[in-house]
């Protein structure tokens, strides 16, 4: 369903309600392919493997710390991947803000702290989420859509963020608020 990489490590959510999370063995950064071959010995391994008891995921964001999944229960789960034990030993952080699926994540380039969320309710929300872990909460909620959010992208920068929406309209925000 979903992937999403940050540096070394690739997350991938699928219909079975679990999260994979891979180690890339370093070195050849355009071999990511080699990340898809269980039980390899040549190519990433497998990480950690989180069950998430929900079928309904459909995005996924990670960055060094935490990785994010949303899905059609309109909620985000942000799983502590530095926690003891690895994140399939610690019960995740749920973020209730949506009124329709969660169909996008992502983290903010450079900002571990900050995630944006967009949803089928058409808005998109951008998430504070504490250094030590603690309750993540809503900084800002964009509602310029008027249609289903479907897609985020930040600029490399991250100064400015960018929605894509079933109202077949690209969107532009300034992400430096």
């Amino acid at each position: 369903r979903s992937l999403a990489s940050h540096g070394r490590v690739l997350a991938s959510i699928a219909e079975d309600g679990e999260i994979v999370l891979w180690t890339s063995p370093g070195g050849d950064a355009d071999r990511r392919d080699r990340w898809f071959k269980r039980g390899s010995t040549s190519g990433g391994y497998v990480r950690d493997r989180v069950s998430l008891g929900s079928k309904h995921v459909m995005t996924v964001a990670v960055n060094s710390r935490r990785v994010a999944v949303g899905g059609s229960d309109n909620i985000v789960m942000i799983y502590d991947m530095a926690s003891k034990g690895g994140p399939s030993k610690v019960a995740p952080q749920i973020l209730k803000g949506h009124d329709g699926y969660v169909s996008s994540l992502q983290f903010a380039p450079g900002d571990e702290s900050c995630l944006v969320s967009g949803s089928g309710d058409s808005t998109l929300i951008v998430w504070l989420l504490p250094p030590g872990g603690g309750r993540g909460t809503i900084q800002h909620r964009l509602s310029d859509h008027n249609g289903d959010v479907t897609s985020l992208a930040f600029a490399r920068d991250g100064r400015s963020l960018v929605s894509g929406s079933c109202d077949t309209l690209v969107k532009r925000w300034d992400a430096s608020d």
